[in-house]
């Protein structure tokens, strides 16, 4: 209708109006309604709602649309609560809202025509290519239409800046509207508490959401689901329990994270105040440990607020509405400070850093730029024909895993061996330049032209690069996996490259990014999707840290020959007179040159750190220097490595190496050759040196190795002590 048409209708309905007959006729032929017979029917005391239908089209629709949608008010279900009659609203509100996006997905719809699509958990494309056949037949587009006018019609109103001006800008999901919702519900002195994800603390565009959330906000308990409390969602989800009130004058509310049962809430809250070490993520034992300590609870107030904003925004203006870093205990805030004080960072050094991917995985293949080689897998023969994935590299590693012959999977990959590793050796990748016939033309104009226009003025794919993995889990055995790869390798998007003025200078920051500082950083900051704001704003070294940190990356990145120019470039006259900050005969290998026997000028086999304990010994050290170089004290240090990395933790609580420096394999890493290994140990002892085989690549290879007891165990909390200690000493003379 019009809207006097519909205005009209509502005030002849309620009889606000009378009115002649003839004013009556007149008003039926201009807005095209039957004035009379809504006019006779608003005369009884209870108008006749069937009439009414029949004669308002658009009141009849709205009965059938209230029928099957079953419409909710709230002021009309408790006008005893709700109404300017009534209380101001309720005491308590409880409850667990919906965790729904407020979007058109028809792939359930597609489901109910055709279930072999839902079983078969197909992807996008395969939804694509049957949604015209299935929608052929009369019924099932009838039906189509209506669950996309359901769907649309819902996201419209859940969307309304008017009726939830609070969700501007943020993606809109069932929960948010509860949360807005239950504000307006609860009274002045009233308490809410809602479960919800944790979307609200961590999404970049709900800032507008946030600004009316803290002020109300009066405890915030992180969850984990690890312990499967709710059987119907996943184990690795994180939610949160909140409660909230009215808006309050100042910002201030409790704040627990990584939790994994509630009853750990009671025990911070309970517990006084003592010296005892803040219980990390796992026990000693691998299981999520649910002891409290009074340091987990944090009062997040207005100088805690700003310290967040300095950390996700590089300022401190916009406290009262920052995301919430994922702060364990006070003693990870302290840390948290530190970061946020950090003078220079990427963004503000005067170098030039870039960073960029190159092939867009599905995209580049259509284009004729790529093509997907898995069956057998492809096998470079120079660094212009290497494109990477994920699996191919790792922290400080450019030589992690090469493809297998038949690589179909994301697991289809084989760790390498750096001692065994060919000079000239080049990974096999699961996709070759060029298209299905071969023609280079469109993968050559990408790899010049991208960093073209940049601040770097030349093709990047010229320069050596940082790589690093755009998307990892925070919660597996690191976070953040940099490596220095040489001039002509490119990647599919899944990796991201940095390019920087200054080869030093890039040398530098993998080996900031290499250590655990900077991968705690990210895991606070909950970010499972590295983009370059994250890359640009972490923090540079200072100059006395520099030289010890960028002598390391080196000696554990240039792998193969490769790297030679990376390792003439950088390494300095000085590096000869660098040391470890132990001596073991376990760092005395015929696998690598000593320090005092490396030349600065010339790369050789020799040149790189190739066995496991040596290189565990160098990325130790680089997380000593960097800790230093951000102020950070050594217990802060043992503490996020104890606290934010409990898989790394177990890992090395299983790790054996023997008398040459190499790891043997072990089942909690779950590595080829684990289960093989122990079977040999538990059948012949470890008294003698121990011969294993096992297969590798899907059966295809033999690997035999022979490990050298007696197998030693080591404590990385003491060993970032003696190294601390070392480092203490050689920077104070």
């Amino acid at each position: 209708p019009t809207r006097e048409a519909w205005l009209t209708s509502v005030e002849l309905i309620l009889g606000s109006d009378q009115l002649g007959k003839e004013h009556r006729a007149s008003l039926s032929t201009r807005l095209g309604i039957d004035v009379e017979l809504l006019y006779r029917s608003s005369q009884d005391e209870v108008p006749d709602v069937a009439s009414i239908s029949a004669g308002v089209p658009w009141f009849r629709a709205a009965r059938e649309l209230a029928e099957e949608q079953r419409f909710f008010h709230w002021e009309l279900a408790f006008p005893e609560i709700l109404s300017e009659f009534g209380r101001d609203g309720f005491d308590l509100v409880l409850g667990n809202p919906p965790w729904i996006k407020a979007t058109w997905n028809d792939s359930v719809v597609l489901n109910e025509f055709e279930p072999k699509l839902g079983v078969r958990k197909v992807k996008s494309g395969k939804y694509n290519d049957a949604r015209p056949d299935l929608l052929k037949a009369e019924e099932n587009r009838r039906h189509y239409i209506q669950e996309l006018r359901r769907s649309v019609g819902a996201g419209d109103y859940l969307n309304s800046g008017r009726l939830y001006p609070e969700l501007k800008g943020s993606q809109t999901n069932l929960y948010k509207n509860f949360i807005a919702r239950s504000w307006r519900l609860i009274g002045e002195s009233g308490i809410g508490s809602l479960l919800h994800p944790e979307g609200v603390y961590e999404e970049t565009h709900g800032e507008i959401f946030r600004l009316s959330y803290y002020p109300r906000l009066l405890a915030h308990y992180q969850m984990r689901n690890q312990l499967m409390l709710f059987a119907d969602i996943g184990h690795r989800v994180t939610f949160s329990l909140n409660i909230f009130g009215a808006v309050k004058p100042d910002i201030s509310f409790r704040n627990i994270y990584n939790l994994y049962h509630p009853g750990t809430i009671c025990h911070c809250l309970q517990t006084s105040a003592d010296s005892s070490l803040v219980p990390g993520l796992k026990d000693d034992r691998g299981n999520w440990d649910l002891r409290g300590h009074a340091s987990r609870m944090v009062r997040c107030g207005e100088n805690e607020m700003r310290v967040f904003s300095e950390l996700f925004y590089g300022t401190d203006g916009r406290w009262k509405s920052t995301p919430l870093p994922q702060v364990h205990s006070e003693e990870v805030f302290q840390v948290l400070r530190k970061f946020a004080a950090a003078a220079i960072t990427l963004e503000s050094s005067p170098i030039d850093y870039v960073v960029t991917d190159f092939f867009h995985e599905s995209g580049a293949q259509k284009k004729g730029e790529i093509a997907r080689d898995d069956n057998p897998s492809y096998q470079p023969t120079k660094p212009d024909d290497v494109i990477l994935t994920g699996p191919h590299f790792y922290v400080s590693n450019p030589c992690y895993q090469t493809a297998r012959e038949v690589a179909k999977e994301k697991a289809s990959y084989d760790a390498l061996d750096l001692t065994e590793l060919p000079e000239d050796f080049l990974p096999r990748t699961v996709y070759r330049p060029g298209d299905t016939s071969g023609d280079r033309t469109k993968f050559e104009r990408t790899l010049r032209s991208v960093g073209v226009n940049s601040k770097l003025g030349r093709p990047i794919v010229e320069l050596p690069r940082i790589v690093y993995r755009r998307r990892v889990p925070i919660s597996g055995e690191r976070t953040l996996t940099p490596a220095l790869v040489p001039s002509g390798f490119t990647g599919v998007d899944t990796v991201h490259f940095i390019g920087c003025s200054d080869t030093a200078a890039l040398a530098e920051t993998c080996g900031t990014m290499s250590s655990i500082c900077l991968d705690f950083l990210l895991r606070a900051k909950g970010k499972a999707d590295i983009r370059e704001a994250e890359i640009f704003s972490q923090p540079t070294l200072s100059l006395v840290y520099s030289k010890p940190v960028v002598r390391r990356t080196l000696r554990l990145n240039c792998l193969t020959d490769a790297h030679r120019y990376l390792w003439s470039e950088v390494a300095d006259d000085r590096i000869t007179t660098e040391c470890f900050a132990v001596s073991s005969p376990l760092l005395s290998t015929d696998f690598e040159l000593p320090w005092e026997d490396l030349d600065p000028t010339v790369w050789s086999y020799k040149t790189p750190l190739r066995t496991d304990f040596s290189r565990r010994q160098a990325l130790l050290e680089i997380d000593v220097l960097v800790a230093m170089s951000l102020g950070l004290t050594l217990e802060e240090l043992q503490t996020i490595y104890r606290v934010q990395f409990p898989v790394f933790r177990q890992y090395e609580l299983a790790d054996e190496y023997d008398q040459q420096g190499r790891r043997l394999p072990n089942t909690a890493r779950k590595d080829a050759g684990g289960t093989e290994v122990r079977a040999a140990r538990a059948e012949h002892g470890d008294e003698a040196p121990l011969t294993v085989s096992w297969t590798i690549d899907e059966g295809k290879q033999t690997v035999t190795k022979t490990f050298y007891p007696p197998y030693e165990r080591f404590d990385r909390e003491s060993d970032y002590r003696e190294a601390w200690a070392f480092f203490s000493e050689r920077f104070a003379a």
